[in-house]
């Protein structure tokens, strides 16, 4: 896979883009330009905000698909006491995809 930069801006500033590259086995993805502009409330937090102020993010991960689903803390709590199968058995019967929206807990 060769280098290439996704610009996520949708045409507007400042101008975002997400670098994509394998390392190895994995792929690497990090944002480029969120740096731009400062980190909103980081004040709040930190007696010396300026080195918390600027961010990019970065993930590596192996080249099968990562999907982040969000769950209730219910949802979590049956996970770790019956496993993440149940879950997600749960989640297939009610259809709730990798695509992430508004939805009822399953527990």
């Amino acid at each position: 896979m060769e280098p290439e930069i996704i610009f996520i801006d949708g045409g507007v500033w400042p101008p975002q883009g997400m670098l994509r590259c394998a390392r190895g086995d994995a792929v690497v993805l990090v944002t480029c330009g969120m740096q731009l502009r400062p980190q909103p409330t980081v004040e709040l937090y930190a007696e010396d905000p300026r080195p918390f102020r600027r961010v990019e993010l970065g993930l590596g991960i192996e080249r099968r698909l990562l999907w982040l689903v969000p769950v209730t803390a219910l949802e979590r709590e049956l996970a770790k006491r019956n496993g993440s199968e149940e879950l997600t058995q749960r989640l297939a019967a009610k259809k709730h995809g990798f695509v992430h929206r508004d939805r009822l807990p399953v527990v």
